[in-house]
């Protein structure tokens, strides 16, 4: 290419515009991996980092060139930063790939210089390093199918911030497992012994368990990659137009869709061991047509379709003692009549109290005013089992939901204990197996610590299961 002094001036600028996203780009490096290295077993993990750079012409909506730089990892405490690099030296981001896919895709010297912004986006991934898996440790600690995966953060890019606050979050930064009750019980307060027992997946771009469009419509499906305004609705963000959806499809969407791959792993794991838990999922309220908000896919739909499929004549109980309801469950239900569902709504709106789809694989009902603690726990008891009875279901699936603070009497960590005991006990005295699916809102599930007797309780009596079945064999 020729050039103009003026443009190679201009050039020149250009170059000093990556070296301003770089400093940046450092700045949000050390971040990140000082939140790592506060969370994580030096010793156990490595971090891979993606940077994606977008450069936009002014009035185009879609970026001009998206240049995606690869392969950066960092395990050395002595790394201090980044660097944009040209000649390619170990530790740092080789631009010089920037420069040759501008020159593949014929991108002339008057669209360089009319480059208006260019936007940058880190995704950092966490990659267990293999761990070995035996049967038993002793007679009590077993391997635990307790589903869980890196693959579930939610990684909001610069610029997206959550509608229900009031910070404006201008960088990344990670959600869900790292800012929910469950990471924190897993991380920081799970003996180390028990952590290595977890069973974790991690699907490649390649691998499908479930296909969204089994259960969800394809025009839903394709809004979430087209509609600004319908995908904020969906994920609860605030999406600036200069961020392009597919990274939000993949930041955010893709860890949803790994956590409806969760559920049903877990139900697989449930049905040849007796227990099993999910550590995300129970997006039961996820609709074929709107979805849900922060529940884009309904991993308790997705599972069922796929089970049957594999077996038709499975008798599946899904259960939910939360405070949304199951319309995507319902929904399902009216076609699916090897679906049961028991559900008692505890939420207060009384709109929606009394409302429930008249099916006969459908069995609802409702937390009434002036309800007690003690006569909630005594009506889902009867009534669970009373259902149990009726059916004689080959599986259930609970929505355990934690985030259930709302209804007519005050909700604690010891009353979701008891909640969940009387599902896991009447699942263990029928000999069920049962699916547990750990329901939370990713952005709003902040107990920590307060929560760590509910989890310790759920995975006692998960072992009390397996340890059961096993003597059994």
């Amino acid at each position: 290419m020729v050039c103009t002094k003026q443009e190679k001036e201009l050039l020149i600028a250009f170059d000093q515009k990556l070296l301003e996203i770089q400093r940046e780009m450092t700045a949000e490096y050390l971040r990140i991996k000082e939140l790592f290295k506060a969370n994580f077993d030096h010793d156990q993990n490595m971090i891979d980092i993606v940077c994606e750079v977008y450069f936009y012409i002014k009035d185009y909506e879609e970026e001009i060139l998206s240049v995606e730089l690869q392969d950066f990892y960092f395990e050395d405490d002595d790394l201090s930063g980044i660097e944009l690099c040209y000649d390619g030296r170990p530790h740092g981001f080789d631009c010089s790939i920037i420069l040759t896919k501008m020159h593949s895709a014929s991108i002339t010297i008057e669209e360089i210089l009319s480059i208006d912004d260019i936007c940058w986006h880190f995704e950092p991934r966490l990659y267990y390093k293999k761990e070995k898996i035996g049967a038993s440790l002793n007679e009590k600690l077993i391997w635990m199918p307790i589903v869980s995966s890196d693959d579930y953060n939610i990684y909001l890019p610069k610029g997206v911030r959550e509608a229900c606050t009031f910070k404006d979050f201008d960088n990344m930064y990670i959600r869900n497992s790292f800012l929910t009750s469950w990471f924190d019980f897993e991380y920081k307060i799970l003996p180390k012994s028990y952590k290595n027992f977890i069973t974790r997946f991690r699907q490649t771009p390649t691998q499908s368990f479930i296909d969204l469009d089994s259960f969800h419509s394809k025009d839903y499906l394709s809004s979430l990659y087209k509609d600004y305004e319908f995908v904020e609705q969906i994920t609860g963000l605030i999406i600036p137009k200069y961020v392009p959806l597919n990274m939000i499809a993949r930041s955010v969407l893709d860890a949803y869709k790994a956590m409806c791959e969760g559920t049903l792993h877990a139900c697989k794991l449930a049905l040849e061991l007796g227990f099993a838990i999910n550590a995300r999922g129970g997006f039961g309220y996820s609709t074929q047509n709107s979805g849900a908000v922060r529940a884009p896919y309904n991993d308790i739909a997705l599972s069922v379709i796929k089970l049957h499929k594999d077996r038709p004549d499975l008798k599946i109980l899904y259960v939910n003692f939360g405070n949304k309801k199951s319309e995507g469950v319902f929904e399902l239900a009216k076609d699916d009549k090897s679906l049961w569902v028991y559900e008692v709504y505890s939420g207060c709106d009384r709109f929606f109290r009394d409302i429930f789809p008249n099916l006969d694989n459908v069995y609802c009902d409702s937390v009434l005013l002036n309800t007690t603690k003690e006569q909630y726990l005594q009506n889902i008891k009867d009534g669970l089992s009373k259902v149990i009875s009726n059916i004689k279901p080959d599986l259930i699936i609970y929505s355990s939901d934690v985030s259930m603070r709302f209804g007519y009497f005050a909700v604690d960590v010891n009353l979701l204990i008891e909640r969940d005991a009387v599902v896991t006990a009447l699942a263990r005295d029928n000999k069920t197996p049962l699916c547990v699916c750990i329901s939370s809102d990713p952005f709003q599930d902040t107990r920590h610590k307060e929560m760590v007797p509910f989890y310790k309780r759920l995975i006692e009596d998960m072992l009390c299961v397996i340890v059961q079945k096993k003597s059994e064999k």
